[in-house]
Protein backbone atom coordinates (compact mmCIF):
# COMPACT_ATOMS: atom_id res chain seq x y z
CA UNK A 1 0.00 0.00 0.00
CA UNK A 2 1.22 3.36 -0.62
CA UNK A 3 -0.25 5.82 1.67
CA UNK A 4 0.65 8.80 -1.12
CA UNK A 5 0.09 7.36 -4.57
CA UNK A 6 2.79 9.21 -6.31
CA UNK A 7 3.00 8.72 -9.88
CA UNK A 8 -0.88 8.03 -9.70
CA UNK A 9 -1.41 11.86 -8.67
CA UNK A 10 -0.10 12.94 -5.64
CA UNK A 11 -3.35 11.23 -3.93
CA UNK A 12 -2.90 10.66 0.14
CA UNK A 13 -4.87 7.29 0.75
CA UNK A 14 -8.18 8.65 3.49
CA UNK A 15 -7.15 8.02 7.33
CA UNK A 16 -10.14 5.37 8.12
CA UNK A 17 -9.40 3.65 4.87
CA UNK A 18 -5.70 3.17 6.18
CA UNK A 19 -7.35 2.18 9.60
CA UNK A 20 -9.37 -0.68 8.01
CA UNK A 21 -6.85 -2.00 5.78
CA UNK A 22 -4.37 -2.19 8.89
CA UNK A 23 -7.25 -3.94 10.99
CA UNK A 24 -8.25 -6.92 8.41
CA UNK A 25 -4.55 -7.21 7.48
CA UNK A 26 -4.12 -7.76 11.27
CA UNK A 27 -7.07 -10.10 11.69
CA UNK A 28 -6.43 -11.93 9.16
CA UNK A 29 -2.57 -12.29 9.58
CA UNK A 30 -1.79 -10.72 6.31
CA UNK A 31 1.53 -8.80 6.63
CA UNK A 32 0.69 -5.37 5.88
CA UNK A 33 3.71 -3.90 3.06
CA UNK A 34 3.88 -0.04 2.61
CA UNK A 35 5.76 1.14 0.07
CA UNK A 36 7.56 4.27 1.49
CA UNK A 37 9.72 4.33 -1.90
CA UNK A 38 8.67 8.33 -3.00
CA UNK A 39 7.17 9.01 0.63
CA UNK A 40 9.73 8.10 2.62
CA UNK A 41 13.08 9.94 4.01
CA UNK A 42 10.74 12.80 5.29
CA UNK A 43 8.84 13.74 2.15
CA UNK A 44 5.99 13.73 3.67
CA UNK A 45 7.08 15.87 6.95
CA UNK A 46 7.46 12.47 9.51
CA UNK A 47 10.24 10.17 8.52
CA UNK A 48 7.68 8.05 7.38
CA UNK A 49 4.40 8.70 6.06
CA UNK A 50 2.64 5.58 7.85
CA UNK A 51 3.81 7.53 10.92
CA UNK A 52 0.89 9.97 10.49
CA UNK A 53 -1.75 7.42 10.40
CA UNK A 54 -1.06 5.75 13.32
CA UNK A 55 -0.23 2.20 11.76
CA UNK A 56 2.60 -0.34 12.31
CA UNK A 57 3.65 -2.09 8.93
CA UNK A 58 4.96 -5.93 8.99
CA UNK A 59 7.41 -4.31 6.14
CA UNK A 60 8.65 -1.29 4.43
CA UNK A 61 10.08 -0.74 1.60
CA UNK A 62 12.29 2.60 1.01
CA UNK A 63 14.73 4.05 -1.47
CA UNK A 64 15.54 7.47 -3.38
CA UNK A 65 15.91 9.70 -0.43
CA UNK A 66 17.40 7.69 1.78
CA UNK A 67 20.98 8.70 0.51
CA UNK A 68 19.88 12.59 0.85
CA UNK A 69 21.61 13.02 -2.72
CA UNK A 70 19.84 10.47 -4.82
CA UNK A 71 22.71 7.97 -4.32
CA UNK A 72 21.83 4.00 -5.43
CA UNK A 73 20.30 3.07 -1.76
CA UNK A 74 17.49 0.92 -0.91
CA UNK A 75 15.97 -0.73 1.78
CA UNK A 76 13.41 -3.41 3.00
CA UNK A 77 12.49 -3.40 6.93
CA UNK A 78 10.71 -6.32 7.79
CA UNK A 79 9.82 -8.07 11.57
CA UNK A 80 12.18 -10.73 12.17
CA UNK A 81 8.78 -13.40 11.92
CA UNK A 82 8.83 -12.81 8.38
CA UNK A 83 12.14 -13.44 8.17
CA UNK A 84 13.26 -16.30 5.44
CA UNK A 85 16.52 -15.84 4.48
CA UNK A 86 19.37 -18.24 4.70
CA UNK A 87 22.80 -17.68 6.03
CA UNK A 88 24.40 -15.28 3.46
CA UNK A 89 21.62 -15.65 1.29
CA UNK A 90 20.91 -11.55 1.14
CA UNK A 91 23.85 -10.41 0.37
CA UNK A 92 25.68 -10.22 -3.35
CA UNK A 93 28.40 -8.82 -5.78
CA UNK A 94 26.19 -5.99 -6.45
CA UNK A 95 24.86 -5.09 -3.30
CA UNK A 96 25.50 -2.68 -0.66
CA UNK A 97 26.95 0.79 -1.51
CA UNK A 98 29.30 1.94 0.88
CA UNK A 99 29.27 5.60 -0.36
CA UNK A 100 25.26 5.74 -0.17
CA UNK A 101 25.33 4.64 3.31
CA UNK A 102 28.06 7.13 4.59
CA UNK A 103 25.70 9.63 2.88
CA UNK A 104 22.30 8.43 4.59
CA UNK A 105 24.28 8.61 7.44
CA UNK A 106 25.52 12.18 7.08
CA UNK A 107 21.96 13.33 5.66
CA UNK A 108 20.42 11.81 9.22
CA UNK A 109 22.52 14.57 10.90
CA UNK A 110 21.50 17.52 8.72
CA UNK A 111 17.96 16.43 9.25
CA UNK A 112 18.11 16.39 13.02
CA UNK A 113 20.42 19.62 13.37
CA UNK A 114 18.25 21.81 10.73
CA UNK A 115 14.63 20.61 11.15
CA UNK A 116 14.33 19.59 8.40
CA UNK A 117 10.90 17.76 8.76
CA UNK A 118 9.57 21.07 10.28
CA UNK A 119 10.27 23.02 7.01
CA UNK A 120 8.71 20.05 4.95
CA UNK A 121 5.33 20.49 7.15
CA UNK A 122 5.51 24.09 7.15
CA UNK A 123 6.55 24.78 3.17
CA UNK A 124 4.28 22.06 2.40
CA UNK A 125 1.14 23.56 4.49
CA UNK A 126 2.44 27.15 2.58
CA UNK A 127 2.02 25.56 -0.95
CA UNK A 128 -0.86 23.48 -0.20
CA UNK A 129 -2.93 26.77 0.43
CA UNK A 130 -1.77 28.63 -1.72
CA UNK A 131 -1.90 26.47 -4.56
CA UNK A 132 -6.09 25.95 -3.69
CA UNK A 133 -6.46 29.58 -3.44
CA UNK A 134 -5.26 29.89 -7.17
CA UNK A 135 -7.79 26.59 -7.40
CA UNK A 136 -10.26 28.45 -6.26
CA UNK A 137 -9.42 31.49 -8.99
CA UNK A 138 -9.62 29.44 -12.18
CA UNK A 139 -11.67 26.47 -13.79
CA UNK A 140 -8.87 24.49 -14.79
CA UNK A 141 -7.86 23.16 -11.54
CA UNK A 142 -9.84 20.09 -10.08
CA UNK A 143 -8.20 19.36 -7.17
CA UNK A 144 -5.19 20.57 -4.75
CA UNK A 145 -3.72 17.71 -2.83
CA UNK A 146 -0.82 16.41 -1.45
CA UNK A 147 1.37 15.45 2.21
CA UNK A 148 4.04 17.44 3.32
CA UNK A 149 6.15 17.89 0.09
CA UNK A 150 4.59 15.86 -2.05
CA UNK A 151 1.61 17.79 -4.18
CA UNK A 152 -0.42 17.80 -7.10
CA UNK A 153 -2.82 19.95 -9.46
CA UNK A 154 -5.44 17.99 -11.05
CA UNK A 155 -6.12 19.97 -14.33
CA UNK A 156 -9.58 20.26 -15.73
CA UNK A 157 -10.86 19.80 -18.93
CA UNK A 158 -11.83 22.83 -21.67
CA UNK A 159 -14.70 21.88 -23.14
CA UNK A 160 -15.50 24.90 -25.25
CA UNK A 161 -12.38 24.23 -27.02
CA UNK A 162 -11.98 20.82 -26.93
CA UNK A 163 -9.04 20.32 -24.85
CA UNK A 164 -8.60 17.53 -22.47
CA UNK A 165 -7.26 17.70 -18.93
CA UNK A 166 -3.83 16.18 -19.96
CA UNK A 167 -3.14 18.87 -22.20
CA UNK A 168 -4.17 21.21 -20.16
CA UNK A 169 -1.46 19.84 -17.43
CA UNK A 170 1.05 19.63 -20.49
CA UNK A 171 0.33 23.36 -21.59
CA UNK A 172 0.55 24.50 -17.71
CA UNK A 173 4.05 22.14 -17.70
CA UNK A 174 5.21 23.77 -20.94
CA UNK A 175 4.35 27.25 -19.63
CA UNK A 176 6.22 26.71 -15.90
CA UNK A 177 9.27 25.21 -18.34
CA UNK A 178 9.39 28.83 -20.01
CA UNK A 179 9.27 30.53 -17.06
CA UNK A 180 12.35 28.94 -15.20
CA UNK A 181 10.16 26.06 -13.23
CA UNK A 182 10.25 22.28 -13.84
CA UNK A 183 6.75 20.31 -13.12
CA UNK A 184 5.98 16.40 -13.36
CA UNK A 185 3.07 15.28 -14.75
CA UNK A 186 0.98 12.38 -13.55
CA UNK A 187 -1.76 11.08 -12.67
CA UNK A 188 -4.49 9.21 -14.37
CA UNK A 189 -4.07 10.26 -18.43
CA UNK A 190 -1.36 12.26 -17.42
CA UNK A 191 -3.81 14.86 -16.18
CA UNK A 192 -1.61 15.82 -12.74
CA UNK A 193 0.83 18.75 -12.17
CA UNK A 194 3.04 17.49 -9.75
CA UNK A 195 5.61 19.32 -7.36
CA UNK A 196 8.50 17.63 -5.37
CA UNK A 197 10.49 20.43 -4.15
CA UNK A 198 13.73 19.83 -2.67
CA UNK A 199 13.03 19.41 1.40
CA UNK A 200 14.90 22.45 2.39
CA UNK A 201 13.16 24.61 0.23
CA UNK A 202 12.82 28.13 1.05
CA UNK A 203 9.56 30.40 1.70
CA UNK A 204 10.93 32.60 -0.97
CA UNK A 205 11.40 29.45 -3.41
CA UNK A 206 8.04 28.14 -2.94
CA UNK A 207 6.66 32.04 -3.01
CA UNK A 208 8.61 32.25 -6.54
CA UNK A 209 7.61 28.77 -7.88
CA UNK A 210 4.08 29.86 -6.99
CA UNK A 211 4.24 33.02 -9.03
CA UNK A 212 5.23 30.72 -12.30
CA UNK A 213 2.57 28.36 -11.77
CA UNK A 214 0.36 31.08 -11.31
CA UNK A 215 1.31 32.85 -14.20
CA UNK A 216 2.01 29.80 -16.50
CA UNK A 217 -1.91 28.82 -15.38
CA UNK A 218 -3.45 32.28 -15.99
CA UNK A 219 -1.59 32.06 -19.67
CA UNK A 220 -3.31 28.49 -20.07
CA UNK A 221 -6.61 29.96 -19.68
CA UNK A 222 -6.03 33.07 -21.55
CA UNK A 223 -5.36 30.70 -24.52
CA UNK A 224 -7.85 28.93 -24.56
CA UNK A 225 -10.69 31.42 -23.90
CA UNK A 226 -9.07 32.91 -27.21
CA UNK A 227 -9.19 29.85 -28.94
CA UNK A 228 -13.07 29.44 -27.99
CA UNK A 229 -13.71 33.06 -29.62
Amino acid sequence: MELVQGEGGSIPAPFDFVQRVAAVARELDIPLIVDEVQTGCGRTGTWYAFEQYGIEPDVIIASKGLSGLGLPVSVILYRSRLDGWGPGSHIGTFRGNNLAFASGNAYLEVLRRENVLDNVRAQGWHLLTRLDELRRSTSLISDVRGLGLILGMEMAAYPAASVTAAEVAARVQRGALRRGLILEIGGREDSVVRLLPPLNVTRRTTDDALAIIASAVTAVEAELEAGRR
